[in-house]
């Protein structure tokens, strides 16, 4: 309806990487983000191209982007735990366990696999591979 609504294609990005069809969500992130790159709340569209990567698989990317949210919202625990996982996928461990830590301190109570097991994902195996993630980056299962 508002093809200039930067909130509407922020908004509809995760429910598309969440469908497995990440490139589609990469594409609306991004075109959310060049119509509003100065919102005050940017964090939340640097977390939305993370997640838009980390289904793609891109998980250098993704922890690129996600670091960019932390800095600007270290609380942001959506952000935060894909920051864990793409960095723990890339074989980042130190600094996946770095940030596990700082998401538990945000969620003392946080669960990888329960977590996961109910996440968006419509894929079972994309759910699992998150969890897995999550564990490797050093959350409690």
């Amino acid at each position: 309806a508002n093809p200039s609504s930067a909130i509407a294609w922020l908004r509809s990005a995760p429910t598309f990487a969440y469908m497995g069809e990440p490139r589609e969500a990469r594409r609306r992130a991004d075109n959310g983000l060049r119509l509003s790159p100065h919102d005050a709340h940017v964090f939340y569209s640097y977390a939305v191209v993370a997640l838009s990567s980390y289904a793609a698989g891109d998980y250098a990317d993704a922890a690129q982007w996600a670091r960019r949210s932390a800095a600007l919202n270290p609380r942001f625990t959506a952000n935060l735990r894909f920051l864990a996982a793409s960095l723990a996928a890339n074989g980042q461990l130190e600094e996946a366990q770095n940030v596990a830590t700082n998401l538990l301190r945000v969620d003392p109570n946080f669960s990888a696999a329960r977590f996961a097991q109910g996440y968006a994902f419509k894929d079972p195996a994309q759910r699992n591979l998150f969890g897995k993630h999550l564990v490797q980056s050093g959350l409690p299962k």
